[in-house]
């Protein structure tokens, strides 16, 4: 009797994006950016389910699983390409288009991956060497050398239902005529015990040395290609395709004429005759706009418009922060409702966009092309772009406290063709992780305005393995940190994102913050004041009594802070500082001073505006007006 061994699943290590085994992951949401891996995803994730799930209805009549064009190991199932080989089963085949990973299987790299397909696009490339010899399991049963290459039906593993779907179709080419079986996987197959589990339905194709499309019926009584199971399985598995788990491509020495070493290009792998929706979509969340309901966070009326109620700015980001990039071909272009920064030109200004909301009222809008896919610390990150807002102050000190709400609500809208969801991520009080926060993915609304209400229970983190490690997995509304809506996806997408009135479920007001940003409220620090003088500015700081190190910073409107000098002060007199505004453009500016006497952390802020002729504030000395 022969019969293959399936090798070992692979697992999500640490790192940060998608190079790592079949799992992409979201740099961690800070200071205005989100890297992706939406995670988008920035994403974030992939919701965790144990059944099987199923579709829901959107766009198109086939589902196209991957055409390789994105250029990175994640589908458009959100799941991701693999590599295995026999090594699990003492062989010693190499697929030598993949990258070693420290468990078992090989990681899918973008750089040794891809090939070009028939019209000079992407394919993924299956290059491969077999080993000397066929494998054993004692003397009960041999068989061929094996390498193999597929994917997960859904990012969680869970399986997939394609009742409705006819066949799975996909187009390859090899360098020398090639036998190849594909597997799809059902559950009542692979929950049994070894090796019956093993014994998964499969089609046989002879992959031919030019392009030709392939078929794999779904079904066992189809005319052409039907699945069936190996001669070998006892009892025999009905195919279910309410419960697929995954589709490979496997290519043995059990087919004597197939050659030691090759290459097998694969691309537009598609499920015919099926529609595929996001299993981390919250659909149900999405309703007519207005119907949102509330303690009001921003509608973008109040001045300033860029402000939300706690005090705390709305920002755009476009990946290029902490990147060196030359050239706009580089990263991600926001082109509408943002402008240049004036001291970092490659990060965009959120200018609040009037006309732009609901029945023309203003709201955070970005209009957008996304740029390349880029490497960043040996990862390969998808682009993306966002808009969002802080609900703390950097030093932790006045976080968001929602423990009375039960969800956020917003009107939204999209357009662009590209544009299939777009993803909220929440972040709280703590540091869990890169790209460890929570999110929910939220349908596109082709131009219509849509309002969505997310409780926060539908938020959940990503599928990593490090989440499984995280005892505490619930959103800490006590004390949230920042939100923003993110579009991830393939280079050269264009789109828009808008976002409007945003309210906070179950709260019917919301006071502002008394620390960092200066609040509604304008109240200024009376420990905390400036003035004009011949070099910059002169901070007079007054403190309680002791030794107090910190720092002075200077931050624009957004928040985000433009310099920073150490500070060693000691309290219970005047100390003054000199700070210089020589690179600053016209406009309103913020000082902060962070201090630690040992014993608790103590912020003050104040207000200076920059104008053309230097010029002494008058009276209340809360700052200095330059131009």
């Amino acid at each position: 009797m022969k019969f293959p061994t399936m090798p070992i699943e692979p697992k999500v290590e640490n790192g940060l994006l998608i190079l790592q085994n079949r799992s992409q992951k979201y740099g961690p949401i800070s200071n205005g950016e989100t890297k992706m891996q939406f995670k988008y995803l920035n994403l974030w994730g992939l919701l965790a389910a144990a059944a099987a799930m199923s579709a829901m209805p959107v766009k198109a009549a086939d589902a196209l699983v991957d055409d390789f064009e994105g250029g990175t190991n994640q589908n458009k199932f959100s799941s991701f390409w693999y590599f295995y080989d026999d090594h699990t089963d003492g062989g010693s085949s190499v697929v030598t288009s993949s990258l070693p990973s420290p468990t078992a299987e090989r990681l899918f790299d973008p750089t040794v991956s891809l090939g070009l397909d028939e019209k000079g696009g992407r394919a993924a490339k299956f290059s491969y060497t077999m080993g000397p010899a066929a494998l054993t399991c004692g003397l009960t049963c041999e068989f061929g050398q094996y390498v193999g290459f597929g994917t997960d039906m859904t990012p969680t593993k869970a399986a997939l239902d394609l009742t409705g779907a006819t066949k799975i179709t996909y187009k390859a080419k090899a360098d020398a005529a090639t036998t190849v079986v594909v597997e799809v996987s059902t559950t009542p197959v692979t929950s049994q015990a070894a090796p019956q589990k093993y014994a998964v339905h499969n089609v046989t194709h002879n992959i031919t040395t030019t392009w030709k499309t392939y078929e794999i019926s779904l079904s066992e009584t189809a005319l052409t290609n039907p699945l069936k199971q190996p001669s070998w399985a006892k009892p025999v598995v009905a195919f279910d395709p309410k419960t697929v788990e995954k589709i490979a491509w496997k290519i043995s020495m059990d087919a004597a004429t197939n050659p030691l070493a090759g290459t097998i290009l694969i691309d537009s792998v598609i499920v015919k005759n099926y529609t595929w929706a996001n299993p981390a979509a919250c659909i149900p969340c999405i309703g007519v706009q207005g119907a949102g309901t509330g303690a009001l966070l921003s509608d973008f009326n109040l001045t300033p418009k860029n402000q939300n109620a706690l005090g705390f700015y709305w920002y755009a980001y476009n990946g290029a922060a902490g990147r060196t990039v030359t050239a706009q071909s580089q990263y991600s272009e926001i082109f509408g409702g943002v402008v240049a920064d004036s001291l970092v030109p490659t990060k965009p200004v959120l200018a609040i966009a009037g006309s732009k909301g609901v029945a023309a009222s203003d709201a955070a809008w970005i209009q957008f092309t996304l740029g390349p896919i880029y490497l960043e610390r040996g990862f390969t990150i998808k682009p993306f772009v966002g808009v969002g807002t802080r609900l703390a102050d950097d030093l932790g000190l006045a976080h968001f406290n929602a423990k009375a709400s039960t969800g956020i609500s917003f009107d939204y809208q999209t357009t662009g063709a590209d544009i299939d969801y777009i993803r909220m991520e929440v972040k709280d009080e703590r540091n869990l992780g890169a790209g460890i926060v929570h999110y929910v993915l939220l349908p596109s609304t082709d131009g219509a305005w849509k309002s969505a209400t997310i409780p926060w229970t539908k938020l959940v983190l990503p599928d990593y393995n490090e989440v499984k490690l995280i005892a505490d997995k619930t959103l800490h509304t006590q004390a949230l940190e920042q939100i923003q809506w993110t579009f991830q996806s393939d280079a050269k997408k264009t789109g828009t994102i808008a976002v409007d009135n945003v309210k906070i479920v179950g709260m019917t007001t919301i006071t502002p913050a008394n620390a960092g940003i200066l609040s509604r409220n304008n109240s200024h620090s009376q420990n905390l004041t400036a003035r004009n003088g011949r070099n910059g500015l002169q901070v007079s700081i007054n403190l309680a009594a002791g030794k107090h190190v910190g720092s002075l910073e200077l931050l624009d409107m957004r928040g985000i802070v433009l310099a920073s000098q150490k500070v060693d002060l000691k309290g219970g007199m005047t100390s003054v500082v000199h700070m210089s505004l020589d690179k600053t453009a016209k406009g309103v500016y913020f000082i902060r001073l962070k201090t630690n006497n040992g014993k608790a952390v103590t912020e003050a802020m104040t207000q200076i505006s920059r104008t053309r002729h230097q010029q002494a504030l008058p009276r209340h000395g809360l700052g200095v007006c330059w131009e």
